[in-house]
């Protein structure tokens, strides 16, 4: 018997428009360009590579500032479709991998520019902690309500000064859950307290140099409007969920979604199926996701558990947004930093 928790969030696309259509039109082309070879494979001339290249650019709208470097990016992604290919029958199936908006990046610029450096213990992002939060104000019986990622991401600065001196939080570059739920509480940085971004505080040492397109009009002191904070809801404390995967699963059926953190390396290229790399680190872990369901996947001749991940990348994306992981067997360390929000009862 399988059991699932309802998906707090469902991004769809929006097919009223002839924008939208033609947008999914060319982005089913590029996903039939793997069913339609078999064995999904991408066909590995130079030339249906370029023809898929220029799809793909249409679909995301990449566009380069110069020759040179489109090509470059080009023969990132030619190489990437054989890699994507040797993936396929590597696995054989039981996951699938595929083109999506990250192909004509590296494993190492992946790994720079979309996943935290690897630590151990783990680190989360923000937008993990913040989910887990809308999941507990729902739980508590209150209307869906969509809070902001942004808000955490521009002002929370925490650093742990308890002795443990590799813990701070660092924006878009990711963070610690309890650190961003102290902030919600009230114990870390406050909020309208931030006039530059990245937020006062920001621990160069520990989080590098902020993004790029960090700036005045994007700080939380130009953006944050207490206005629209939701009345009642107060985060009070934080707590970490036992390792154990059936207690996950427990604990999931009385809580809500839980925020977790992987080894989500070769997530780079994943398309569909349940996630079982060959080679994963379970102390290594370099990305938050939002725990949010379970499930069994049977066929004639096996069965096999999973969890239902909500991932932050995109509907485009794997299963929508979502992914698919072993369960039971501690996969990429999914179950070693499990923690949720504990908001103030109503």
């Amino acid at each position: 018997m399988s059991t699932n928790i309802n998906t707090l969030v469902t991004k769809k696309m929006n097919f009223g428009t002839k924008r939208a259509m033609a947008s999914y039109a060319v982005w089913a082309l590029i996903s039939f360009a793997v069913l339609s070879l078999g064995s999904c494979r991408y066909a590995e001339d130079e030339d249906s590579a370029r023809n898929l290249f220029k799809l793909w650019q249409k679909e995301y709208e990449v566009q380069y500032d110069s020759y040179l470097q489109a090509e470059e990016k080009f023969h990132v992604f030619w190489d990437n479709i054989k890699y994507i290919n040797n993936l396929n029958k590597e696995y054989s199936g039981e996951t699938e991998f595929a083109l999506n908006h990250f192909a004509a990046m590296t494993t190492k610029e992946f790994k720079l520019k979309i996943l935290m450096p690897k630590r151990q213990p783990p680190v989360f992002d923000e937008s993990s902690a913040v989910e887990n939060m809308e999941g507990q104000w729902i739980a508590a019986g209150q209307k869906m309500t969509n809070l902001s990622v942004e808000q955490v991401v521009e002002c929370d600065s925490n650093v742990d000064h308890s002795g443990n001196s590799t813990h701070a939080d660092c924006g878009v570059f990711g963070g610690w859950p309890y650190l961003a739920y102290h902030y919600c509480c009230g114990l870390g940085g406050k909020p309208g307290t931030c006039s530059i971004c990245p937020a006062a505080g920001y621990n160069w040492t520990l989080c590098g140099d902020p993004t790029w397109f960090c700036n005045m009009t994007q700080s939380c002191g130009a953006k944050i409007n207490p206005k629209k904070f939701v009345p009642g809801l107060k985060v009070v404390d934080w707590k970490a969920i036992d390792e154990d995967e059936n207690t996950i699963a427990e604990q999931m059926m009385t809580i809500g979604p839980l925020s977790v953190a992987m080894d989500a390396t070769l997530l780079q290229h994943y398309h569909k199926g349940v996630f079982d790399p060959i080679f994963c680190s379970k102390t290594a872990l370099d990305h938050a996701v939002l725990l949010v369901g379970w499930g069994v996947e049977k066929d004639l001749f096996s069965t096999k558990p999973y969890w239902r991940v909500k991932n932050s990348w995109g509907a485009k994306w794997g299963e929508n947004g979502y992914f698919r992981m072993l369960r039971g067997s501690g996969i990429c360390g999914i179950n070693t930093a499990v923690t949720t929000a504990v908001l103030q009862k109503p």
